[in-house]
């Protein structure tokens, strides 16, 4: 359970410029490798994830509540909602970090 008091970190891309076009593509292998136990504790994030979990095993939190990682699970984070990796860095996917920023050039390039 959250301890009230608790602080919540926050990432930014790039928190100079957190209104610049941002799209990130990592191998969440890698990621996750480099990220060691930082992405294990409850954060959150400015911008959206998209997290595709290629194999099953293992659990990932949202809001606090865990969901078991199925073959193929795709989990999308809106920015500033609290989540949390298990300990298993020998995880593999694809992890997509973007802001509102592309969102917004990509509708304006589909009309």
């Amino acid at each position: 359970m959250q301890n009230s008091k608790t602080k919540i970190e926050q990432y930014h891309l790039h928190k100079e410029h957190p209104r610049k076009l941002q799209f990130e593509l990592y191998d969440l292998n890698a990621y996750r490798k480099k990220s060691g136990d930082l992405a294990a504790v409850p954060h959150s994030h400015s911008y959206y994830q998209i997290i595709w979990f290629f194999n099953e095993g293992g659990t990932h939190a949202v809001d606090f509540k865990k969901y078991d990682v199925k073959k193929n699970t795709v989990l999308f984070v809106t920015k500033d909602q609290v989540h949390a990796f298990d300990e298993n860095e020998e995880v593999q996917g694809w992890l997509i970090h973007f802001n509102e920023s592309f969102l917004s050039i990509q509708i304006l390039i589909c009309f």
